[in-house]
Protein backbone atom coordinates (compact mmCIF):
# COMPACT_ATOMS: atom_id res chain seq x y z
CA UNK A 1 0.00 0.00 0.00
CA UNK A 2 2.53 2.72 1.01
CA UNK A 3 4.63 1.75 -2.18
CA UNK A 4 1.20 2.52 -4.38
CA UNK A 5 0.91 5.98 -2.67
CA UNK A 6 4.83 6.71 -2.69
CA UNK A 7 4.19 5.77 -7.01
CA UNK A 8 0.77 7.71 -6.79
CA UNK A 9 3.21 11.16 -4.83
CA UNK A 10 5.93 10.43 -7.37
CA UNK A 11 3.50 10.50 -10.25
CA UNK A 12 1.63 13.93 -9.30
CA UNK A 13 4.79 15.78 -8.72
CA UNK A 14 6.07 14.58 -12.15
CA UNK A 15 3.18 15.69 -13.94
CA UNK A 16 2.54 19.89 -13.96
CA UNK A 17 -1.09 20.39 -14.54
CA UNK A 18 0.38 23.00 -17.42
CA UNK A 19 3.21 22.76 -19.77
CA UNK A 20 4.76 25.82 -17.57
CA UNK A 21 5.40 25.34 -13.61
CA UNK A 22 3.50 27.66 -11.29
CA UNK A 23 5.62 30.64 -9.67
CA UNK A 24 4.73 32.27 -6.89
CA UNK A 25 3.11 36.28 -6.96
CA UNK A 26 6.24 37.34 -5.52
CA UNK A 27 8.63 36.51 -8.10
CA UNK A 28 8.23 35.47 -11.34
CA UNK A 29 8.00 39.26 -12.69
CA UNK A 30 11.46 40.08 -11.09
CA UNK A 31 13.59 38.83 -14.24
CA UNK A 32 11.51 41.54 -16.25
CA UNK A 33 12.28 43.83 -13.48
CA UNK A 34 15.78 43.28 -13.29
CA UNK A 35 16.55 43.35 -17.24
CA UNK A 36 17.29 46.36 -19.83
CA UNK A 37 15.39 44.47 -22.20
CA UNK A 38 11.64 42.72 -21.98
CA UNK A 39 10.26 41.03 -25.21
CA UNK A 40 7.26 42.32 -27.26
CA UNK A 41 4.88 39.82 -27.18
CA UNK A 42 1.59 39.02 -29.83
CA UNK A 43 -0.69 37.16 -31.00
CA UNK A 44 1.21 33.65 -31.79
CA UNK A 45 4.28 34.41 -29.29
CA UNK A 46 5.39 30.98 -27.31
CA UNK A 47 7.24 30.43 -24.37
CA UNK A 48 7.74 31.58 -20.76
CA UNK A 49 7.54 35.47 -21.02
CA UNK A 50 3.87 34.47 -22.81
CA UNK A 51 3.35 31.71 -19.50
CA UNK A 52 4.28 35.05 -17.30
CA UNK A 53 1.57 37.26 -18.59
CA UNK A 54 -0.72 35.02 -18.81
CA UNK A 55 -0.18 34.19 -14.87
CA UNK A 56 -0.31 37.80 -14.82
CA UNK A 57 -3.35 38.65 -16.13
CA UNK A 58 -4.69 35.70 -14.43
CA UNK A 59 -3.76 36.71 -10.79
CA UNK A 60 -5.41 40.38 -11.28
CA UNK A 61 -9.12 38.38 -12.55
CA UNK A 62 -8.24 39.64 -16.43
CA UNK A 63 -7.59 35.77 -17.93
CA UNK A 64 -9.32 32.14 -17.34
CA UNK A 65 -7.58 30.67 -19.83
CA UNK A 66 -4.59 27.79 -19.37
CA UNK A 67 -1.28 29.01 -18.96
CA UNK A 68 0.19 27.27 -21.81
CA UNK A 69 2.54 30.16 -23.23
CA UNK A 70 1.10 30.64 -26.16
CA UNK A 71 -0.15 33.96 -26.82
CA UNK A 72 -3.88 33.25 -28.33
CA UNK A 73 -7.05 35.52 -28.91
CA UNK A 74 -7.96 35.24 -25.10
CA UNK A 75 -4.22 36.43 -23.92
CA UNK A 76 -4.57 39.25 -26.77
CA UNK A 77 -7.99 40.20 -25.09
CA UNK A 78 -6.86 40.26 -21.61
CA UNK A 79 -3.99 42.50 -22.26
CA UNK A 80 -6.35 44.95 -24.14
CA UNK A 81 -8.51 45.56 -21.21
CA UNK A 82 -5.05 45.53 -18.99
CA UNK A 83 -4.77 48.69 -21.25
CA UNK A 84 -7.59 50.16 -21.40
CA UNK A 85 -7.46 50.13 -17.59
CA UNK A 86 -4.11 51.49 -17.22
CA UNK A 87 -4.87 53.97 -20.04
CA UNK A 88 -3.22 52.59 -22.78
CA UNK A 89 -4.10 52.19 -26.12
CA UNK A 90 -5.67 48.90 -25.82
CA UNK A 91 -3.86 47.18 -29.07
CA UNK A 92 -3.11 43.49 -27.30
CA UNK A 93 0.40 43.84 -27.47
CA UNK A 94 2.65 44.05 -24.76
CA UNK A 95 5.60 45.88 -25.80
CA UNK A 96 7.34 48.65 -23.16
CA UNK A 97 4.58 50.39 -22.37
CA UNK A 98 2.54 47.32 -21.25
CA UNK A 99 5.66 46.19 -19.75
CA UNK A 100 6.15 49.02 -17.80
CA UNK A 101 2.76 48.71 -16.33
CA UNK A 102 2.90 45.31 -15.45
CA UNK A 103 5.30 46.05 -13.34
CA UNK A 104 4.08 48.78 -11.71
CA UNK A 105 1.65 46.65 -10.33
CA UNK A 106 1.92 45.10 -6.71
CA UNK A 107 0.46 41.53 -7.00
CA UNK A 108 0.94 41.07 -3.05
CA UNK A 109 -1.99 43.58 -2.83
CA UNK A 110 -4.39 42.07 -4.79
Amino acid sequence: MIRYLAAAIAITVMLPTSGYAAASASDFLEDYRNTDGVPTLALGATGEPTADIQRFLAQTGRYSGPIDGIYGTQSAQAVAAFQAQSGLTPDGIVGLQTWRKILQVDLAQL
